[in-house]
């Protein structure tokens, strides 16, 4: 009798303790964050007209006024340290000058006004335009200013692409 209560005691208390023992449970959640970064721009520039000699001509950078425009602005959204570059599609005019500019924020730096291609126009590799932190931003100007000489002559009308880019910092 007492191997039977024995057995009883165990397989109650026993069985009881399994059913219960287990009141938590584990998973092992894996995860990883994937570089984001996005940028856009608000539409075309106006038209970069020169047409005015410079006063200081000699002596001045460029023979011709400066055209400058700032009448679009951009946006960038980015999680890791990064800088933008700028590259043009094709060569500019002999003796044409185009920069640009973006405008800076508390967690980006920019170079100021940057050429984009050389000084027999031929375009230039993506060139740093602004370094900055990870940030989320919108509606910062966008600057362009054309330079030109004498000898760049006259042109009727002449476009170029620029392509922002987005390079992360390592």
């Amino acid at each position: 009798m007492k191997k039977i209560l024995a057995i009883l005691f165990v397989l109650v208390f026993g069985l009881a303790g399994v059913a219960y023992s287990s009141n938590q449970a584990e998973q092992i959640v894996n995860f990883s964050i994937q570089a984001v970064g996005a940028i856009s721009v608000s539409g075309d520039p106006g038209t970069l007209i020169l047409d005015t000699l410079d006063p200081d001509y000699p002596y001045s950078d460029f023979d011709l006024v400066e055209a400058v425009d700032d009448s679009t602005t951009y946006s960038l959204t980015v999680n890791y340290d990064f800088k933008v570059t700028a590259e043009l599609s094709q060569d500019m005019a002999y003796g044409t000058w185009l920069f640009m500019q973006l405008e800076e924020f508390p967690e980006g730096y920019s170079m100021g006004y940057v050429v984009l291609n050389d000084n027999s126009g031929g375009k230039l590799p993506p060139q740093t335009l602004l370094v900055g932190e990870p940030c989320k931003v919108s509606g910062k100007k966008v600057y362009y200013k054309l330079g030109a000489d004498l000898v760049a002559g006259t042109i009727d009308s002449g476009s170029n692409v620029v392509t922002l880019t987005i390079v992360e910092l390592t």
